[in-house]
């Protein structure tokens, strides 16, 4: 089978700032939200990326979305069908200035999960390392607890590594997050 490395081109700093500003701030409830199945503050978050000011946006993404790397590159983009400019000029881009944003904050260590520092003695098994199993590992690691994520294939990372194809989710994407978990402390234990 043959494979392909990511081919959606996203933005630079110049083109996400030129995007985001494209936003009327709808007044509530705001279509883009209101679609948006994680519930993300869309225009807090593009007013940020209009501004330049692209970790404060990768935050706002962070607090609703466990995934935001991710859910950039292979969301169905809901909220855009929401967008005012959709009929007229063309919905904004949300999905490509998350993804955007998420790499932004990737490169400044931002993604990094913080554990603290009593931890709570109990420790809990998640079945499958896909979305669901990285996203209630890190829920539980960030709360205190010792997590072990058991995973079939040998590669942790579930429908992330071996549902989508590359050229949609480069793999690279999900290795450092599967890699900031195991920073945090959950071990993957992979052919069971």
């Amino acid at each position: 089978m043959l494979d392909f490395e990511e081919v959606i081109l996203g933005f630079d700093e110049e083109m996400a700032m030129a995007e985001a500003a494209r936003c009327l701030q709808c007044p509530d409830p705001q279509p883009c939200t209101l679609n948006c199945p994680a519930g993300n503050d869309l225009p807090a978050a593009l007013w940020h990326i209009s501004q330049g000011k692209f970790l404060e946006a990768a935050k706002i993404f962070s607090q609703t979305s466990p995934l935001p790397e991710v859910c950039g590159r292979v969301c169905p983009n809901l909220c855009q069908e929401g967008c005012a400019l959709s009929a007229r000029n063309g919905a904004i881009s949300i999905g490509k200035l998350e993804e955007f944003v998420a790499d932004e904050a990737r490169m400044a260590g931002l993604l990094k999960i913080s554990v603290p520092e009593k931890k709570t003695g109990k420790h809990v098994a998640v079945v499958g390392s896909g979305p669901a199993g990285i996203t209630v590992a890190e829920d539980l690691i960030k709360k205190g607890h010792q997590v072990t994520v058991y995973e079939a294939w040998p590669v942790p990372g579930g429908v992330l590594v071996y549902g989508i194809p590359s050229f949609k989710l480069d793999k690279q994407v999900v290795m450092l997050k599967i890699q900031d978990l195991e920073e945090a402390g959950v071990k993957f234990v992979t052919n069971t």
